[in-house]
């Protein structure tokens, strides 16, 4: 393997890592529209499931499924700034979504 591989495995991590810190954002989205403990459990489950299937995924399809640290961190690293960039842009969608559609008169 070279060096010149590993680059484009480090992109391949981050795109993965964008694709989960995205899927994180809409459960969240989801979970504090719906405010009940067994919505929570069950879109937590559904997240995981889906999170973890798209970093099997990213690493089959980057590296034929080889755990390399690198790759994982890039996909941390993804992630992580994806869900704090979008903390804002979560409250703003959840107060237009709060509001009633029909004014009262």
């Amino acid at each position: 393997m070279n060096t010149l591989n590993e680059f484009w495995q480090f992109l391949g991590g981050l795109y993965g890592g964008i694709a989960i810190g995205i899927i994180y954002r809409i459960f969240t989205f989801l979970r504090l529209l719906f405010k009940n403990k067994w919505v929570t459990a069950v879109f937590d489950v559904l997240f995981y499931l889906i999170a973890s299937s798209v970093l099997a995924l990213t690493l089959l399809i980057i590296n034929g499924g080889e755990l390399r640290l690198f790759i994982l961190f890039a996909v941390f690293l993804s992630a992580g700034l994806v869900i704090w960039a979008s903390r804002s842009f979560v409250k703003i969608l959840l107060k237009i979504c709060k509001k009633p559609l029909v004014k009262k008169q």
